[in-house]
């Protein structure tokens, strides 16, 4: 975040399918499929509350099942593998 925040951005908030599928996108575009990237959701301020580093709401829930799982309380950075398969379905709040 802080290397973005230094060039006038900051890492991606997803708000709605339009935006995950856009970010999925650029990651398989960018870095190529079955790679992990970095997004802006984090839970560090308080553990289980997922909030997006640039503030915004975090209302988005197209998540995999158990997801954002913070692997056993140890993560608090978000980051998304874009698969070249996915089981996961869009669930609106």
């Amino acid at each position: 975040e802080v290397a973005c925040v230094a060039v006038g951005g900051n890492l991606a908030s997803i708000h709605s399918k339009d935006h995950y599928d856009f970010v999925k996108g650029l990651i398989k575009t960018s870095a190529g499929p079955n790679k992990q990237t970095w997004v802006g959701g984090t839970d560090a301020v308080k553990e289980g509350v997922w909030l997006w580093s640039d503030g915004s709401k975090f209302d988005f829930t197209f998540w995999g099942p158990r997801q954002p799982d913070n692997a056993g309380r140890r993560e608090d950075c978000m980051a998304l593998v874009n698969k070249e398969r996915s089981n996961m379905k869009y669930r609106p709040k």
